[in-house]
């Protein structure tokens, strides 16, 4: 259900921060894993049911992939709610190419943040997607701004027509209110522009029949100067 007050609006996707439970009905992006204290972990726990054995293979797999960014899509009744699990950022690929927790490797979240969407709103169609850390650690440096920046450049190339509402899920104070509107508010400055990402499928041997698999290149345009 869309929020009463949305607090900012980018692209025309109103964007909250909101403590609260999402609705079981709307798809929730998460970290893909199963160990320590990631809220990818506890969407696992929550609705990982009746398949949660298979859903922890899953993502051992992805973390396990020497390839990415990877997004996986499970869908009901593998789960009891959609959910969208981001490769790790503690996965063999992440730590193959980016080192450090405080910051995060902005390419690959922008990767995985426009395969998230754009699968969703393929898969969907939904109007309210819900977004918990899509890393191990909670929201790390550059993360909650590089989330809008690719719905922003997927609703301006036409790809997120139903896309309504963004809720980012703060993971105890971690994102604010004024930190996403300031974040916004820069995405706006810059004009960073968009291209298209090139995707494929991706078998996993133990989600045959679980859930569909996707990776992208990372490719990321930065500001391009006016002339």
């Amino acid at each position: 259900m869309t929020s009463d007050t949305p607090t900012l609006t980018f692209h025309g996707v109103a964007i909250t921060v909101d403590g609260g439970s999402p609705a079981d009905t709307e798809p929730l992006i998460g970290c893909a894993t199963d160990w320590g204290f990631a809220c990818g972990k506890e969407a696992l726990e929550f609705y990982g049911q009746p398949r949660r054995s298979d859903l922890r293979l899953l993502v051992q797999e992805m973390e396990a992939l020497p390839t990415g960014p990877a997004v996986a899509f499970v869908e009901p009744p593998a789960s009891t709610r959609p959910l969208v699990l981001v490769q790790s950022d503690r996965g063999v690929f992440y730590e193959r190419h980016h080192r450090g927790w405080v910051s995060s490797w902005i390419d690959f979240q922008y990767a995985a943040a426009h395969l998230a969407f754009v699968g969703i709103e393929q898969r969907r169609a939904a109007e309210v997607v819900h977004v918990a850390h899509p890393t191990h650690s909670p929201w790390p440096r550059n993360t909650s701004k590089v989330m809008p920046e690719a719905v922003g450049h997927a609703r301006a190339a036409g790809l997120l027509p139903s896309l309504r509402e963004v809720v980012v899920h703060p993971c105890g104070g971690r994102v604010t209110e004024s930190q996403v509107g300031r974040e916004v508010s820069e995405l706006e400055d810059e004009d960073t522009a968009f291209r298209p990402i090139e995707v494929e499928a991706l078998a996993l041997d133990a989600a045959t029949g679980l859930a569909d698999v996707v990776a992208s290149r990372l490719e990321r345009v930065r500001a391009v100067p006016v002339a």
